[in-house]
């Protein structure tokens, strides 16, 4: 499933409003945290990345792979999909898609180009969209 809720629940978090129902499996699964504090970690196959959030800014990290978009009937095995996605709530809106990788830079991009286009019409509505690519297992050419 692909959540087609997204921007409601972005701004559900940011302004502190009733969350709109949850058309995904479990809301437990997509938000990893939605608060103020000064750093945001994110953590897969003992993998880790952490964002510091110096301004304290709002910021909500969302589990893109397995929460948002989740392998079922209309999802096929083998979608790319990046791992998390932070929304940054400052004087303008910030996106950052998030993947973790062992060595696999070129895979790796492709995941965060996937999940852009899969969610473009979201996308839209930030001032800047950001995508990291961590790599920790090596050094990337």
């Amino acid at each position: 499933m692909i959540c087609n809720k997204l921007q409601l629940c972005v701004n559900s978090q940011l302004y502190e409003k009733t969350p709109p129902e949850c058309t995904n499996h479990n809301k437990s699964f997509c938000i990893e945290s939605s608060d103020k504090r000064p750093s945001v970690k994110c953590v897969e196959k003992k993998k880790k990345y952490i964002l510091e959030n110096t301004m304290r800014n709002h910021i909500i990290s969302y589990k893109m792979d397995g929460g948002i978009i989740a392998v079922d009937k209309y999802v096929p095995e083998g979608t790319n999909k990046c791992d998390y996605l932070y929304v940054i709530n400052n004087s303008e809106s910030i996106a950052i898609l998030t993947e973790l990788k062992g060595v696999n830079v070129s895979k790796a991009l492709k995941q965060i180009s996937d999940t852009l286009f899969l969610f473009k019409d979201f996308f839209k509505k930030f001032s800047h969209v950001y995508g990291r690519a961590i790599v920790t297992s090596s050094t990337p050419d």
